[in-house]
């Protein structure tokens, strides 16, 4: 999902998307959920144990997702978009 040369009206996940992930974390088992995306996503309703926001993340961005989730890399760094509560009138993400 990403915001090249299309405007959303909202930040919520596409399709079906919502409803997959709710059956997942229904299972009651613990679920990481990592995100591969080039726009900012609405997850507020989600109760994994944990997001993982590697947005689009080049060429050696799978080993760098792995070893994060298994423990064997350190996250560093800042968030490349704030925190959102919903849509702002800010030009990084205000639908165009």
């Amino acid at each position: 999902m990403d915001g090249e040369a299309a405007s959303k009206a909202s930040f919520d996940l596409p399709g079906r998307q919502q409803a997959m992930l709710d059956a997942v974390v229904a299972t009651g088992k613990p679920v990481v959920v990592v995100l591969l995306n080039g726009r900012p996503v609405d997850l507020k309703d989600l109760r994994a144990a944990a997001i993982l926001e590697m947005m689009y993340h080049g060429s050696a961005g799978s080993a760098a997702t792995a070893s994060l989730i298994f423990g064997d890399g350190f996250q560093a760094g800042s968030s490349c978009s704030p925190g959102l509560g919903g849509p702002r009138n800010h030009r990084c993400t205000t639908p165009t």
